[in-house]
């Protein structure tokens, strides 16, 4: 939606809109324990942060923002977020083991008939990647409605992007991000996502056979509803 030109009137939105945005996730009691070791996976690869911001196809405007991150592991920090998998350890806002079919299944909880995910992925030297998670790792849960200025905080920790955008809302927060110099973009659509990673976000319809659904399909028939 367009953003407010008062901020009395950004106020009001906030408390109005709150309860409708997808980063609604309710706030979450502090997870003091340590991850084990075990629940984390392990990456190589090149170091990234990837924004993904939920953009409601019809009204235009971002209903969730969260962030990939890859450096030494791969993490998805989901402030806000509702999305669960009795499999994945969560800390606070933060969502370890992200394999590349868990990452799947992220895109297809949120991608569906009324709303696409845009990615935006900046390469990051692996240190930065790394100092990235630890900060994600030590913040404590998020209140519902703030996942784009929690999101929006991390990534300006990031050297390079301390001018980002510090607006609440989540479209405002992707199109600074995507301003940014080594950006790339892309689009993913309900049909991007394979079937078997489509088994957790509102628009589902469950296929006749779980059998049909590809490797990944306990973890994503598993999953409870939300």
């Amino acid at each position: 939606m367009p953003e407010p030109r008062s901020p009395w009137r950004l106020a009001a939105v906030i408390l109005v809109f709150v309860g409708l945005a997808g980063c609604d996730g309710g706030t979450r009691a502090a997870a003091p324990d340590a991850v084990p070791p075990a629940a984390r996976s392990a990456h190589d690869g090149p170091a990234s942060v990837t924004l993904l911001t939920v953009k409601n196809v019809h009204a235009g405007m971002g209903d969730h923002a969260a962030l990939l991150i890859a450096g030494s592991e791969r993490v998805i920090y989901d402030p806000a977020g509702n999305f669960e998998l009795p499999e994945l350890a969560r800390r606070n806002d933060v969502i370890f083991g992200i394999t590349p079919e868990v990452e799947q299944i992220y895109l297809g909880f949120h991608a569906r008939a009324t709303h696409d995910v845009i990615a935006r992925t900046l390469p990051l030297q692996r240190e930065d990647a790394d100092a990235l998670i630890a900060l994600v790792e030590a913040k404590p849960p998020a209140r519902p409605g703030f996942c784009a200025i929690r999101a929006g905080a991390a990534l300006r920790s990031v050297p390079g992007l301390e001018g980002l955008s510090r607006s609440p809302w989540p479209r405002a927060l992707g199109q600074s991000f995507a301003a940014q110099p080594g950006v790339t973009n892309r689009r993913i659509t309900a049909t991007d996502v394979p079937l078997w990673a489509r088994t957790r976000g509102p628009g589902f319809v469950p296929d006749p056979s779980p059998a049909d659904l590809g490797p990944a399909a306990s973890v994503a028939t598993q999953a409870p509803s939300g």
